[in-house]
């Protein structure tokens, strides 16, 4: 059986030790240390868990790897993932241009201002309704009404879990925000009884494929009145536990099978 070497964009993500914890013969591949030889890594599989730039210890060498990391660059970044994938993927409008945004506005959307382009729950979104209310950003998307909104987990083509984001009963009315949907505003994960949308999978194993990655979790909305899905943005180091976990678990177990 070959290893499972981890390349984590950083130290101490809780998912790569709940991965450590379950999966056979998986260790987490350190930045620092010798070069790895070429016959140690024909033995290996290596998961790329979040990072965007290659470990020094790989540099040239030829890799069984799970998400390449130009792919993981694509991905993690708001603005180049949308230009990746736009016109094959069901994406909201963007635009680079704050005189554009405004005139969006002015025509009576929301307008979502991004001025962080590799954040992550929420962080440097700014809603707009009116023109002064658009800040200057590096990107800018349409708001897209939304009835409910999905994280679809995809691995190797196929959706292997899927939850939805629910509002945590205790959270009081005037703290809830419905149209960013992360935990700081009043949602949590739901992982049973709610049946996904047929085109949010098809989005989400599209938006995969299309940005080059083989794994990622992709946050996508529903959109009832259109019966049209739209994907928001991928991750490629979800946070997993509990069901979740079991299902990478399974997937990657699986895929090693399959590549020996």
């Amino acid at each position: 059986m070959k290893k499972i070497l981890i390349v984590a964009y950083k130290n101490g993500s809780n998912s790569v030790k709940q991965m450590k914890n379950v999966l056979p013969k998986c260790l987490t591949l350190t930045k620092k240390g010798l070069p790895l030889k070429q016959g140690a890594a024909d033995k290996s599989i290596f998961l790329n868990w979040g990072s965007s730039v290659m470990n020094p210890r790989l540099n040239g060498m030829n890799l069984t790897l799970l998400n390449r990391t130009e792919a993981v660059a694509r991905a993690s970044n708001k603005r180049k993932f949308f230009d990746a994938v736009v016109g094959q993927v069901s994406i909201p409008e963007y635009t680079t241009s704050q005189e554009v945004a405004k005139e969006w506005v002015n025509a009576g959307k929301t307008v979502i201002c991004r001025t962080i382009l590799n954040g992550h729950s929420g962080a440097g979104i700014v809603l707009a309704d009116k023109p002064e209310e658009v800040v200057k950003a590096p990107l800018y998307t349409e708001y897209v009404p939304k009835k409910e909104e999905y994280r679809v987990h995809v691995f190797n083509g196929e959706v292997i879990h899927a939850s939805r984001k629910a509002r945590k009963k205790e959270v009081p009315d005037e703290a809830v925000n419905w149209k960013i949907r992360n935990h700081g505003n009043g949602f949590i994960f739901q992982h049973e009884n709610f049946e996904l949308p047929e085109d949010c999978a098809v989005q989400s194993i599209k938006a995969i494929e299309v940005v080059g990655l083989d794994f990622g979790a992709v946050d996508v909305i529903w959109n009832d009145r259109q019966q049209k899905a739209y994907v928001l943005e991928v991750n490629t180091a979800p946070g997993i536990e509990g069901t979740t976990l079991e299902r990478y678990t399974e997937a990657i177990n699986k895929w090693r099978d399959q590549n020996q």
